[in-house]
């Protein structure tokens, strides 16, 4: 048998850009869907800023050494750097996330 390699684990989750299951994938495809939206992505517009956090996150996930995740703490056996960066990543997909409700998904009612 093999062992699990935490490292693959999180590759196959995080960075294979061809598994629809991957974030690096979801971000891909919502980063054309967003650039195939009317408007332009001008500086301060709703688009640019939805794609800009795409692309945050997108280059944060590209640039993360795996292996340095998956080191356990030596005391506590702990995988702290990878909870910081699942933390930091998740404020960053939750930030987009509400962006995209701003920008995209409310709507006001005009009054009679």
């Amino acid at each position: 048998r093999r062992e699990l390699r935490p490292d693959r684990i999180l590759e196959l989750m995080l960075k294979i850009d061809n598994n629809p299951r991957s974030l690096a994938y979801q971000l891909t495809r919502l980063s054309k869907i967003l650039n195939d939206l009317p408007g332009k992505a001008t500086r301060k517009t709703p688009k640019a800023r939805v794609l800009s956090l795409v692309e945050k996150v997108k280059f944060e996930v590209s640039e993360v050494d795996l292996k340095v995740l998956v080191e356990p703490n030596p005391k506590t056996g702990v995988r702290t750097e990878l909870t910081h960066f699942l933390s930091q990543i998740r404020k960053t997909l939750l930030e987009l996330s509400d962006e995209l409700t701003v920008s995209y998904f409310t709507h006001t009612t005009r009054g009679r």
